[in-house]
């Protein structure tokens, strides 16, 4: 088992995560004595092991001894779900507990939250009509407008520090599996990334990321006419915290 090894590198993390999450996650939830239904199931991600029960997400940040820097993920995730949920008005899952645990040797930094029991996006898109995707537009720009009237009062914990005059709450990873929805409710999950910073830093991974099928009706669906989405796309593509991956898809889409 990976846990009884020493590897100091990310390529041991990230092939044995999917075990890890499933052998961590009871440690944890005795841990914090909360009784589960259901088995822990692993849920594959990029590079944080999640697991979750009927009720329960257990998210375990990648160690440090792995070449990550887990507790400032942790920190900016615990940060943003405590401060939105203080609004009431965004569905987001509500943290439950959250700590450290010591394990073989290892410092895991996790949180628990509340599972929601809503499908994401990239579902709903698969068989959503144009005006189900411009009703979810609607539904998103208002979340949107949530997220940036919230008073951050700790920008030091942004995921990057590119702050000017104009900076807001940016979630800047909303992708189809990010952004949960039925048809009626719409919800938010993943804040680890989230970064203080232009609105427009928001846009590239909703266009390029959460609706690339259907990218001929960006302007309908974030109700900003074509010429404006060019350029505050452009704009948020410079500010993004990973700016690399959207060039190739701006030139292909304007070219």
């Amino acid at each position: 088992m990976w846990l009884n090894y020493t590897p100091s590198d990310r390529t041991g993390w990230l092939v044995n995560k999917n075990s890890i999450a499933e052998l961590l996650t009871p440690v944890i939830l005795r841990k914090e004595h909360l009784k589960y239904q259901g088995s822990a199931q692993a849920i594959k991600t990029s590079t944080n092991a999640i697991c979750r029960t009927d009720d329960y997400i257990v998210k375990i940040f990648a160690p440090e001894i792995c070449g990550y820097a887990p507790i400032h993920d942790f920190r900016r995730e615990v940060y943003a779900l405590e401060l939105i949920e203080t609004t009431k008005k965004i569905i987001v899952p509500r943290l439950i507990k959250h700590g450290l645990l010591e394990h073989y040797n290892y410092h895991f930094y996790y949180c628990i939250i509340e599972r929601i029991h809503i499908p994401p996006v990239s579902q709903f898109l698969l068989s959503s009509s144009r005006n189900d995707i411009i009703k979810l537009g609607t539904k998103l720009k208002k979340t949107l407008e949530i997220f940036q009237s919230l008073n951050i009062d700790k920008p030091e914990l942004s995921k990057t520090t590119k702050v000017c005059n104009e900076s807001v709450f940016v979630h800047s990873d909303l992708t189809g599996d990010n952004v949960l929805y039925d048809g009626k409710n719409l919800a938010v999950i993943d804040f680890e990334d989230w970064q203080f910073a232009p609105a427009y830093t928001e846009l590239p991974a909703i266009i390029f990321e959460m609706i690339h099928e259907h990218i001929d009706i960006a302007s309908l669906f974030l109700d900003i006419p074509y010429t404006e989405l060019k350029d505050k796309l452009f704009a948020g593509i410079n500010t993004h915290r990973t700016p690399n991956m959207f060039i190739k898809k701006y030139t292909d889409l304007f070219s």
